[in-house]
């Protein structure tokens, strides 16, 4: 069992750096793109893969939550389960990809904007298959092959992007970097199946059995769809009601703000079976540490906040250029917004931990729906264009995180006085960091700025002793043990 818990945590570590990684390089490129192709060319890049990633989910409707689980319940059973996954994925993507070319006929697209959809439709049905792959040996509990697999596809698509870059700036060509990309990565993880784990890729159809998956699948679907949906649905209707140039401009803060969720997303998987292992054996212990993941979210995320809304015009200027000065409000509302994204991270993990499944994927779908309709309002009838896709996108998630978090003061007693303690010495620490940079932001360099400002947060966080020792204490155990915890809970 130590030895189980022992790779366990290599393998998370190495997944969590090779995210890291992943994370950078891609933001990095991605900004030197808006600085070569300009704010017209950019949106129609951004639109077509957020246009063809809607479809995703339908391409794998949930089957890799149920791969992944089951596989790892019982890998003996890993052969059947991706030949019937296989069974279902080969026509499932085939009729996925046609009404993806369907929709974008019906929507009067332009052929260009047609071509870069057809083209970054074809990734999308290589990157499911990809991800199914991945998700035998996420079974198998290894990360390491996914770890590197993520890296070296970052590196192709950066390669490819800048020596195609050098002869032509049309988003249409620069997207093959990532259909190379993508065709590595398909190649590679099928390899790897074929001849690592000796796994044969051979549909299995049997009806009884694909219509009980299918069924599974029902709620990872649909959350999954939701998800989706709530996440680019705003650049579609940019894109119907709007300018490319404003995709364009909307592409760089939602970039930005979609990079950092990683952050969230990482310690979370950490925690998830934490949650599951203490629901069932000491919901003390639960309330402990969703009150300390939430503490810790908002220590990361409200310096970052506060940074970015008072420095995000330096930011966007230097990075990106003048052109892109339309950008600034809209990644300042963005920002604001993601403080609720991160906090709702840890929420909605707590319900999943506790079965509450059904209703956090209800909640999605009520809020999806509203950001819908707020998207229609603000961009179609007030004409706020991408300032409006970023104000649908904040109240959204304010929303999203309101909901979700009714359903949590039934689940857990929160020690309500002793987190918003802890939250006002956050907010104090970050005033007076604001403070600075308000007033040294025109008379120092940038990047000076930005380090002492970050000094000057720490600083009051010692002050205000915000962090304490049994904070560095339970944080560490939250590191440390999480394997372990995993490990217990398989067990049971």
């Amino acid at each position: 069992m130590y030895n189980q818990a022992k790779n366990l945590t290599k393998n998370t570590a190495a997944f969590i750096v090779a995210l890291v990684l992943q994370k950078i390089i891609s933001f990095t490129y991605f900004s030197y793109l808006a600085t070569r192709l300009g704010a017209e060319n950019l949106g129609k890049y951004f639109f077509a893969l957020s246009f063809s990633a809607i479809f995703h989910v339908l391409a794998d409707l949930g089957l890799i939550n149920i791969l992944i689980r089951d596989s790892a319940k019982d890998q003996n059973n890993s052969q059947k389960l991706l030949s019937y996954n296989l069974a279902i994925k080969i026509p499932l993507s085939i009729f996925v990809y046609l009404s993806l070319i369907l929709i974008s006929f019906a929507l009067g697209y332009s052929t260009e904007l047609k071509s870069m959809i057809a083209l970054s439709g074809i990734i999308m049905v290589f990157d499911s298959f990809t991800l199914t792959f991945y998700g035998v040996f996420r079974g198998f509990h290894n990360l390491r092959f996914e770890s590197l697999g993520t890296i070296i596809f970052q590196a192709i698509v950066v390669i490819f992007g800048l020596n195609i870059l050098r002869y032509t700036t049309e988003p249409f060509y620069i997207i093959f970097a990532i259909l190379a990309a993508s065709l590595f990565n398909f190649f590679y993880t099928l390899s790897l199946v074929k001849y690592k784990l000796k796994l044969k890729l051979k549909p299995l159809y049997h009806k009884l059995n694909i219509i009980s998956l299918l069924k599974t699948t029902i709620p990872f679907a649909l959350a999954g769809i939701f998800t989706k949906i709530y996440a680019y649905i705003d650049t579609v209707f940019l894109s119907l009601f709007s300018t490319q140039k404003d995709i364009g401009y909307y592409s760089i803060p939602y970039k930005m703000v979609f990079s950092l969720q990683f952050i969230p997303m990482a310690f979370v998987a950490a925690l998830y079976p934490l949650f599951s292992y203490f629901y069932k054996k000491d919901r003390a212990q639960l309330t402990k540490y969703f009150e300390q993941s939430v503490f810790l979210l908002l220590l990361i995320i409200v310096p970052i906040t506060i940074g970015t809304l008072l420095l995000g015009d330096q930011l966007i200027i230097k990075v990106y250029g003048t052109e892109y000065i339309p950008s600034i409000l809209s990644l300042q509302i963005l920002m604001l917004g993601l403080v609720f994204v991160f906090l709702n991270f840890p929420v909605t993990y707590l319900l999943n931990a506790c079965y509450r499944q059904r209703k956090v994927t209800i909640n999605i779908g009520i809020v999806m729906l509203i950001n819908i309709i707020l998207n229609i309002i603000l961009i179609k009838f007030l004409a706020l264009s991408f300032i409006g896709a970023s104000l649908a996108s904040s109240i959204s998630s304010v929303i999203l995180l309101i909901i979700n978090f009714f359903l949590i003061i039934n689940l857990i007693k929160l020690h309500t006085k002793i987190l918003l303690l802890k939250v006002l010495k956050i907010l104090i620490s970050g005033l007076a960091m604001a403070i600075f940079i308000i007033y040294f932001k025109i008379k120092i360099n940038f990047i000076l700025v930005i380090i002492a400002a970050a000094a000057i947060y720490c600083l009051f966080i010692l002050l205000t002793r915000t962090v304490t020792k049994n904070d560095i204490i339970t944080i560490t155990k939250l590191i440390l043990k999480k394997s372990d915890a995993k490990s217990s809970l398989d067990n049971q």
